[in-house]
């Protein structure tokens, strides 16, 4: 009886042995990396948190053809950050169209724009602040989170819609007050932190993990029918009043220093917001030629890298034209309110 249960122990172990290695070294699936949490905003009665990945964190994406890919030195989608020299930081915050999880770090938008604009302006750095989900009423307390660590030179705010549906998940009028302990870091359990160390060691635990971990967040994203990432933007005709709200209190926070660039390619969205920022005086540009289906995956979802190249291009136009070029003496790119970018 000892023997059987002996021989069964020793089979159950061996399989599950031969299953890490298959996961970890054949499928190539990421170990656990820990993340740390701080005191966000708050959401009724309710105080949100915001968690922040370790450096070079590791993840799996279905979506960028079932891939492992890894973030950069501060926990961030984009290039290496160098802070050994003095830099002018530019925030640029979005939803995970910005974030782009589904390319490699080298080839995210973040990437695109920060590779070209160091060739004539080397002490600008631009970190990738996008987030899956986040809309731009939670991306302005992104930015006070960020501030804390980096003084931002310029902040950008790229959109690929007007996110009707999600703003309506926050209470209206917006509450723009930081909460108390704004940014202080909230310690996870003991029992969190020993199955974090668990996972840290075996990529077939954490791909369990993941999966059941994820399944209520899908449940309720169907539910909602609010897509975690992306979704077929329709094109409407009004701008709420929680974006209005929103992108006024970047203005009143950063003033000149803020960007609003949209490649959503809905044009009569993309007229209202010019008009709009004309009136309360908001950098603004856009271009509808970046949401096209040759440059998303399977022609609906995130862009791909060739959809990332066209978007970093686009920032790097919008950004020198708005902050660096002067217009009376500077040449920029031809460009239109259609199919590149608008200007005045």
């Amino acid at each position: 009886m000892i023997r059987k249960i002996l021989l069964i122990f020793l089979g159950a172990l061996t399989a599950l042995i031969v299953v890490e290695l298959l996961v970890r070294f054949a499928v190539n699936y990421p170990v656990g990396f820990s993340s740390r949490q701080f005191v966000y905003r708050r959401d009724g009665a309710k105080t949100q948190k915001i968690k922040i990945h370790d450096a070079y964190y590791e993840f799996w994406n279905v979506e960028g053809g079932n891939r492992k890919f890894k973030l950069n030195n501060i926990g961030l989608n984009g290039p290496d950050f160098d802070s050994s020299t003095y830099h002018r930081y530019i925030f640029l915050i979005g939803s995970s169209f910005i974030e782009a999880f589904q390319v490699s770090r080298t080839e995210t938008a973040t990437s695109v724009f920060d590779k070209e604009l160091k060739q004539q302006y080397p002490d600008y750095s631009v970190l990738n602040l996008g987030g899956s989900g986040n809309d731009p009423y939670t991306l302005w307390f992104k930015t006070q989170f960020y501030s804390k660590f980096y003084e931002p030179d310029k902040i950008i705010l790229a959109i690929e819609g007007t996110y009707d549906e999600w703003l309506k998940r926050h209470e209206y009028p917006l509450d723009f007050t930081l909460p108390e302990r704004f940014g202080e870091e909230i310690g996870y359990s003991r029992l969190y932190r020993l199955a974090a160390q668990v996972r840290h060691h075996s990529s077939f635990i954490n791909l369990i993990a993941r999966s059941i971990m994820s399944l209520p967040k899908r449940i309720r994203e169907v539910n909602n029918e609010i897509a975690d990432g992306y979704s077929e933007v329709p094109c409407t005709p009004e701008l709420s009043d929680a974006l209005k709200e929103s992108l006024l209190q970047f203005q009143r926070t950063y003033g000149k220093d803020f960007l609003l660039v949209s490649f959503n390619d809905c044009h009569e969205a993309n007229e209202l917001l010019d008009s709009f920022c004309r009136m309360n005086g908001i950098n603004y540009e856009y271009n509808e030629e970046i949401l096209k289906p040759e440059s998303r995956f399977n022609g609906d979802g995130h862009l791909t890298r060739e959809g990332n190249a066209k978007l970093g291009e686009f920032l790097n136009v919008a950004f020198q034209k708005t902050f660096l070029m002067t217009r009376d003496t500077d040449e920029l790119p031809s460009v239109s309110t259609t199919n590149k970018a608008h200007v005045e």
